[in-house]
């Protein structure tokens, strides 16, 4: 608790935002832990955002 992500088109103009994260196991057999599935949101959040379309 407590992360924030940072958006926005550049340097100047990142701000952050809370996020949550959703992650589950429905079987022992699921391919991804919930430690992978963490580990993939919290990568793609600290990717730099796309500038909205004008």
């Amino acid at each position: 608790m407590g992360k924030v992500a940072a958006v926005g088109t550049g340097p100047q103009e990142r701000r952050r935002v809370r996020a949550a994260q959703y992650v589950r196991m429905s079987t022992e057999q699921q391919t991804y832990s919930i430690a992978n599935q963490r580990d993939a949101i919290r990568d793609y959040a600290a990717l730099p955002m796309a500038a909205p379309p004008a």
